[in-house]
């Protein structure tokens, strides 16, 4: 990494070997910071063995709740106690679950909605792989033998009832107090296979070539908005929880059109990708810059399958004897392993190239299971018997962690109690010979989880509520149990950090009543039980807006040159944009971002807004446009005509729809926009247009300016001091 040190320790430990790499890193105030996070961690069976104590080195257990079990039927009540519950209850002491979501209620797909949610809401399933519905009888497809009909993972029927399952599961978790025991969720995409999947699916839009596996009406941004929305619940419904989400290499025709291919387009491209735009014509962000422990936290990318080979695999299980018995316990270290990707349909991740980047810490790939250790998926005796002599545990967990830095594994009861002993006529399986490599893993991970620090609490951000009031909200964090959050006033002239009022506990919000002036910051870390602190600050800073006093900095301007400065009355439309009786109109607002400091590195921004028309601009012109200066349009920090077509620092760096009269609402800008602040911070402006035809009049979009106590324009900015 330019201006940066890499030092990396490796421990031989009998034979067993540990290696890591620590990164020392000399930015720039425009570089990006490397941030520690927790990643998932530890040994976990895919199903609960009946006597834990048998097994010392498993972290907990890995459960998979079916959504058809909880509600085989629409409108009846979620089934809990006969599902999830039992499990976590019966977890013995010190232990927690992986939770697994899988499979969709046949009432999803069912012919029988009518009308159709919309126009392509079902697709035949020929090879449902792992999550077949084959009970769903009324399902079938047409002129199939072996389809089945499932909605497509975009469908807004779907969305809803899957939006409406995670929101009762986890209610029914914190009303039964089982919330604690539940530490890892697996999640899925609903209407597809196992995640981001592309192992039986089509995804090209061409299902009139091949109508089976295919999605008819499939678009890159509604299969990103599926994606999204089932992260965003899942973390908003499980707060503090880790969430993992299958992610196989999905592939489609739009390669040579959207520039990348598709998971790179779902990961990183979707950001820079012009026409990558929702069916609210508002730009998207893809994964990579979402979640991304800024934003939102982050998640990581489950795989199948890791393998370590030492020799060829032989075709059929040679004579044992002292000269060629495998040894598991001391295997020999002249002879190295090779880790390989079992299934081909693992991305090949850009960053993960050997070499540690800051990026390699964004999200994190773990495998759902490295047995059998040198060839996955055989479960038959006879291939145990063959298969496993070429790989061990060690081998398997040591590749993953030095590789991707893994150290979340899944793995098959039966293959902890099927391991192979030294020797033997015929060899026969035995759990003991493995119980040490999986032991030492599991102290290994647990070390690192317990020194490893979180990352600051993600989403921090700030809503004014009223003229003294600011509403103070952020994501759960792994392990937390309280919340510091204290507050500086930006305007003094040696700003101070003090206690904010309020000092949460289990919940993420916090209302300061003492917040006067226009502009604040506030910062906010998670606490342990015992106090301590275990994470770093997460920092947010608000501005509002200028407005009139005592220059006219906000207000809108007519494309003739006029300017029009905001009515001293809460009821008027500041801030104006679209079209006018006689000419088009902008809108401009002005914040003074000075005070924040020159060193500050920007980590996100947002705009937030009060609406106060009605939507018909949003419906006759679309979404409107945001522009932002760094300093001033036209060099003059007054409004004036001129401002109309003066240049800006990042145009289109964000998009408003419309929220209807009254409402409040917030745009993300886009990364770009929120780099222009590297440093030098003087004034942000702001420019509000829509693209549109001639032909109307007053046909506008209006919002509240400064001179509306309590409803004031905002600027959120995360950063770094």
């Amino acid at each position: 990494m330019p201006q940066a040190s890499t030092i990396t320790l490796s421990v031989l430990d009998g034979s067993y070997r540990r290696q890591a790499t620590f990164i020392y890193v000399l930015a720039p105030p425009t570089g990006s910071p490397t941030i520690s996070f927790s990643r998932p961690s530890g040994v976990y069976p895919t199903t609960p063995p009946t006597d834990l104590s048998r097994y010392p080195f498993l972290t907990g257990s890995m459960y998979n709740l079916q959504w058809d079990k909880a509600e085989p039927a629409e409108g009846q009540p979620y089934d809990w106690e006969n599902t999830i519950n039992p499990i976590l209850r019966g977890l013995p002491p010190l232990t927690d679950l992986s939770l697994g979501l899988q499979k969709e209620p046949c009432y999803i797909a069912d012919a029988m909605h009518d009308p159709p949610i919309r126009e392509h809401n079902t697709w035949c399933d020929t090879k449902p792989g792992d999550q077949p519905i084959n009970s769903c009888t009324a399902t079938r497809c047409p002129d199939s033998d072996v389809g089945f009909l499932r909605a497509v993972p975009w469908d807004h029927f779907l969305r809803a009832k899957r939006d409406a399952f995670l929101a009762a599961l986890g209610q029914d978790l914190i009303d039964t107090g089982l919330m604690g025991k539940l530490t890892i969720i697996n999640t899925n995409l609903a209407g597809g296979n196992n995640g981001i999947n592309n192992v039986s699916v089509s995804f090209d839009g061409d299902c009139a070539s091949h109508p089976d596996n295919c999605m008819d009406g499939y678009t890159r941004e509604r299969l990103l908005w599926a994606i999204q929305d089932e992260l965003r619940t899942v973390q908003d419904n499980f707060p503090g929880k880790l969430v993992q989400i299958g992610f196989f290499k999905p592939t489609d025709t739009l390669d040579a059109s959207k520039g990348s291919s598709l998971w790179q387009w779902l990961y990183r491209d979707a950001t820079t990708d012009p026409t990558a735009l929702d069916e609210n014509g508002v730009h998207m962000v893809a994964l990579f810059d979402e979640f991304n422990g800024i934003k939102r936290p982050r998640v990581s990318f489950w795989q199948d399958n890791l393998a370590a080979t030492r020799t060829s695999i032989p075709s059929a299980m040679p004579p044992v004897s002292a000269s060629n018995a495998p040894n598991y316990i001391a295997p020999p270290n002249t002879t190295a392993y090779t880790i390989n990707p079992v299934s081909s349909f693992i991305p090949s991740f850009d960053f993960y190239n050997g070499a540690l980047t800051t990026e390699t810490y964004n999200n994190g790939i773990v495998f759902e299971s490295n047995t059998i250790w040198s060839n996955p998926f055989q479960q038959t005796y006879g291939r145990k018997l063959i298969d496993t002599i070429n790989g061990s545990p060690n081998d398997g967990l040591e590749g993953a962690f030095n590789t991707y830095l893994s150290q979340y594994l899944e793995v098959y009861v039966e293959d902890l109690d099927e391991a192979i002993p030294l020797g033997g006529t015929p060899p026969t399986l035995n759990a003991e010979l493995w119980k040490g490599q999986l032991q030492s893993w599991h102290d290994y991970t647990k070390h690192l989880r317990d020194i490893t620090p979180l990352e600051a609490p993600a989403g921090l951000t700030v809503e004014r509520t009223s003229s003294t009031n600011n509403l103070i909200k952020w994501h759960a964090v792994y392990g937390a149990t309280s919340y510091n959050v204290e507050r500086t006033d930006l305007g003094a002239s040696s700003p101070s950090w003090v206690n904010a009022g309020c000092n949460p506990t289990s919940n993420t919000t916090c209302t300061d009543t003492a917040s006067t002036g226009t502009r604040y910051g506030y910062r906010v870390r998670a606490k342990n039980s015992d106090g301590s602190n275990i994470t770093d600050y997460a920092y947010v800073a608000v501005f509002l807006s200028e407005g009139s006093s005592p220059t006219n900095y906000d207000g809108y301007v007519e494309k003739i040159g006029a300017t029009k400065t905001p009515y001293n009355n809460a009821l008027q439309p500041g801030i104006r944009a679209g079209q006018g009786s006689s000419s088009d109109l902008k809108g401009f607002l002005s914040f003074n971002t000075s005070t924040l400091g020159s060193t500050a590195t920007i980590l996100g921004a947002k705009l937030r807004l009060k609406q106060t028309t009605n939507d018909s601009a949003f419906d006759t012109f679309g979404a409107c446009l945001v522009d932002i200066k760094k300093g001033n349009f036209n060099n003059n920090p007054a409004l004036e005509g001129m401002d109309f077509s003066a240049s800006a620092s990042a145009t289109n760096a964000a998009q408003i729809i419309g929220v209807g009269g009254s409402a409040w609402v917030e745009s993300d800008l886009s990364p770009a926009a929120a780099r222009i602040w590297v440093n030098n911070i003087d004034r942000t402006q702001v420019r509000l247009s829509f693209n549109h035809m001639n032909g109307f009049s007053n046909v506008y979009a209006g919002w509240n300016s400064a001179e509306s106590v309590g409803n004031e324009p905002q600027l959120i900015l995360q950063y770094k001091p």
